[in-house]
């Protein structure tokens, strides 16, 4: 348990480190919790804008086959190609989708999400939320 704990406030350091609070809307306000500044948009015909280093992107209603997937390209002007982006996905239909590939580039981040279901297909709107750090 020590070592999650010292593993978890480690990488906080590193983060804080990395990121000046006054270059990239970081805080760390006394209940612990990283803010860095997130914000949110709305996909249309697999793609959408915004430009934070983090956010959460609510798509179309997407239809995937079971194993098939689903692209969305997040045009994003804070974003370089050499940066370190993760994602997460989340949707209240059915399907199981699950995050394949994020894919950084100059302006712009891409987002595979694949449905691992075996046989239900996606016939909701998914949110991908994400979060880009500088390499």
């Amino acid at each position: 348990m020590l070592k999650r704990i010292l593993s978890a406030a480690f990488a906080l350091c590193a983060v804080a480190l990395a990121f000046p609070a006054a270059a990239q809307n970081l805080t760390i306000p006394s209940t612990g919790n990283l803010y860095l500044g997130c914000g949110t948009a709305t996909g249309t015909s697999n793609a959408s804008t915004l430009a934070n280093k983090c956010g959460t992107i609510t798509t179309e209603s997407a239809t995937t086959a079971a194993g098939a997937t689903f692209t969305e390209t997040i045009t994003n002007t804070v974003v370089a190609a050499s940066d370190i982006c993760m994602a997460s996905v989340t949707t209240s239909g059915t399907g199981t989708p699950a995050v394949t590939k994020v894919t950084p580039a100059a302006s712009s981040l891409v987002v595979i999400v694949q449905n691992i279901h075996a046989s239900a297909a996606f016939n909701a709107t998914l949110l991908i939320s994400f979060v880009c750090f500088k390499a």
